[in-house]
């Protein structure tokens, strides 16, 4: 993850010394590396604020079991979603969150992430950052394209638009907005929302 802006990435680095991840922010503009978490099972970064001062970091312990933290600059990190490993009790069985990449919404005060808490073709949910406790889905379906699928990611852009991402199976229906010609089939295809429809979808 990184803002060639404002000369920041992300990076998760195995130590070689002992069984951990380390993460860190690095200013680019400036040399300057700060760690920000580290776990045995990684604390990779999914979703950022506007100016990095406020990230969401996820660790994972097997495919679809992942827990998500809350790293804000000068407060460190703090469970936002899911249970630990640690905090866990032996054999106790708890939701396949499969919690992926992500956005704030405007202000910060929301999280609208990919997750299969829903549906096992996975989707988006929004966590309200002061009450994250419970996720809510954001449903999407038939809005995008007709047919069976998986979905892959939604991301904003830079132009105020946002990128959507499928795996599909059939035909492919585009919405009216598309810039792009409807094709009789595709793997993967991506179209553009305008910000006011994109903000309806994620609104609790």
């Amino acid at each position: 993850m990184s803002d060639e802006d404002l000369n920041i990435c992300i990076i998760a680095a195995e130590s070689r010394e002992e069984g951990m991840i380390h993460t860190y922010i690095c200013h680019l503009d400036t040399d300057e590396v700060e760690e920000i978490y580290a776990s045995p099972y990684g604390g990779y970064a999914a979703a950022h604020n506007d100016d990095f001062t406020r990230l969401v970091l996820v660790e994972g312990y097997m495919v679809g079991d992942s827990v998500a933290h809350l790293w804000e600059q000068g407060k460190g990190t703090n469970l936002l979603y899911g249970k630990p490993l640690a905090d866990r009790q032996p054999g106790e069985e708890v939701p396949l969150t499969a919690f992926g990449g992500g956005f704030f919404t405007d202000g910060g005060k929301g999280l609208v992430f990919n997750n299969a808490l829903f549906t096992d073709t996975y989707g988006l949910g929004y966590l309200d950052i002061d009450h994250p406790e419970k996720a809510v889905e954001v449903p999407f379906a038939g809005l995008m394209h007709s047919g069976a699928g998986e979905f892959d990611g939604l991301a904003p852009m830079k132009n105020g638009r946002f990128y959507y991402s499928s795996i599909l199976m059939g035909l492919v229906g585009f919405m009216k907005r598309n810039i792009m010609p409807k094709p009789k089939s595709c793997r993967r295809c991506m179209c553009w929302w305008d910000g006011h429809l994109a903000m309806a979808l994620w609104k609790p």
